[in-house]
């Protein structure tokens, strides 16, 4: 090892100076020093390390360990050989091939180019490799950042999708993650809107209905940046992040606003945040469609806000005490109320005032049973009048709110949000923003390509836990790939017939749109 070792000096200046101690002795007879001022003294080793570790894999390559297990029976012994190969033509994820080329056709990665810049050294990696490597950990399902050195550093084959010949580790993420400020946050965000002008889902004018919802991210401990304790369901005393998101309400939904806050925030306040941003990447106010809230956005003012701006408007009422108080005073029989399906029921309230809000709200009270037997009473307010849609009609378009219930879900087990990258807070907003862009591309992924192949309907959350987790052989020349999955997986199996079967679907067929 000693070979190794060399130093470095870089000389600032060479000078005699004269010291005198202060202990009485005279100038003149002070001894006389040589100093050298000098700006570093480096031991540098790291170009021999990387050579000798270079030299160790390829040796280790052509190593092979024999395992023998004995047994009584003749015909149990067994003997293996064990040995280490590149894997260079497997992908331990075959979709991720599909999904990173349909990601480049549609520009996915073009507004990171023109929009983002990081203050960080880029010495093997730049910062597109860096954002490729997460956009690649959320596509196959890492759970935690450290997953990335298992699931993706050891394949060169999948870094070679996006021109590196080995994905970074996640040490590299992380101080990736961590460099993040409020600037990048504005530069994400920016990011963020252009990619989702590249891939919506929705036409240019068309009013698109709005879902605005909410949800926690807990953590242990006390060393996560700006983390409070807040209200969080079932959770009571937790420390962590509040998460106000605004999606369409569609058949394959997108996100079009989040907003990241510590716990304590009051989430009311972030209703109006929501409905001005998506506002903004659709164009005006007017291009939102019907606007679906839950209880924690329920207050005077912003039902008068909403009233006022002429917005179509469901929100569920946050207090189940006022239902039964209007049960209480209205005592409907049994004929005033009305079958939405076998366990819901909905009953006319009509008008009703409520607290700072000087306009009168329509207000419909629903009735469910639950498994156990329990009777739930609820009530909405709404902007539609009963001409327009009748109790059991405002019931069930209601529930299309469940729609964000489902994304919250399947974003925090499928694309595994709720899992924090790092512990700076930007970081944090970072990776969601990252992870919700990925949402959307995921969701115009399933309706153009996946489209027409029995698997459509596959959630974000098994996409990412069983479809991006078969791995595949590969081949890859110039603009033309080779992708074998297993003949015995089903959802493969699926995709593979079903593109067979409808061939307008195997061209993949895009809008212009997706293209400019």
């Amino acid at each position: 090892m000693k070979d190794t070792f060399s130093f470095k000096e870089e000389v600032i200046s060479l000078e005699e100076v004269e010291l005198s101690s202060n202990l009485g002795s005279s100038p003149k007879s002070g001894p006389l020093f040589r100093v050298i001022l000098t700006k570093r003294l480096d031991l540098c080793i790291e170009k021999e390390k990387s050579s000798l570790a270079e030299v160790d894999l390829e040796e280790t390559l052509l190593e092979e360990k024999t395992l023998s297990f004995e047994s009584t029976n003749s015909q149990a012994s067994i003997q293996i050989n064990v040995g280490i190969d590149a894997f260079r033509d497997i992908l331990p994820s075959g979709f991720l091939a599909i999904i990173s080329s349909f990601a480049k056709s549609v520009g996915f990665f073009d507004p990171f180019l023109k929009h983002f810049s990081l203050p960080m050294k880029e010495v093997s990696y730049s910062i597109m490799d860096k954002i490729a490597t997460l956009f690649s950990s959320i596509v196959v399902g890492c759970s935690h950042i450290k997953d990335i050195n298992h699931k993706l550093t050891p394949y060169p084959s999948a870094a070679s999708l996006f021109g590196m010949q080995k994905f970074p580790d996640q040490s590299g993420i992380n101080r990736f993650l961590n460099r993040m400020g409020p600037e990048e946050i504005i530069q994400l965000s920016l990011t963020f809107e252009a990619i989702l002008d590249k891939i919506a889902l929705f036409q240019d004018k068309e009013k698109v209905d709005l879902n605005v919802d909410a949800t926690g991210l807990t953590v242990y401990g006390n060393h996560y940046q700006f983390v409070r304790k807040g209200y969080f369901p079932k959770k009571r005393g937790r420390r962590g992040y509040q998460l106000s998101l605004g999606t369409t309400n569609s058949e394959y939904s997108q996100i079009l606003s989040l907003i990241l806050d510590p716990g304590n925030i009051s989430l009311a306040a972030r209703l109006w945040d929501t409905i001005y941003e998506v506002a903004e990447v659709l164009g005006s106010l007017e291009r939102i469609g019907v606007i679906r809230a839950d209880a924690i956005y329920v207050i005077g003012p912003d039902i008068a806000l909403l009233i006022g701006h002429n917005l179509s408007f469901f929100v569920k009422g946050n207090n189940s005490s006022t239902a039964k108080r209007i049960l209480r005073e209205l005592a409907p029989s049994y004929d005033d109320w009305r079958r939405v399906d076998k366990t819901t029921w909905a009953f006319e309230v009509k008008y009703l005032t409520i607290k700072r809000c000087p306009y009168p709200v329509r207000t419909v009270l629903t009735k469910a049973v639950d498994a156990k037997g329990k009777i739930d009473y609820r009530h909405i307010y709404t902007s539609f009048s009963p001409k327009k849609m009748d109790e059991v009609e405002v019931a069930i378009s209601f529930r299309k709110r469940t729609d964000i219930e489902s994304i919250i879900r399947d974003d925090k087990y499928g694309l595994h949000i709720d899992n924090l990258r790092t512990k700076n807070f930007y970081g944090i907003w970072a990776y969601l923003f990252i992870a919700s862009a990925t949402h959307n591309l995921i969701s115009l992924f399933r309706k153009k390509v996946l489209f027409g192949t029995g698997i459509e309907d596959l959630g974000i959350q098994t996409i990412t836990n069983k479809l991006t987790d078969i791995p595949a052989k590969f081949e890859k020349e110039q603009q033309r790939m080779k992708i074998l999955f297993p003949a015995g997986h089903e959802l493969a199996r699926r995709f593979i017939q079903g593109k067979q079967n409808n061939h307008k679907g195997s061209v993949f067929p895009l809008e212009k749109k997706l293209h400019n």
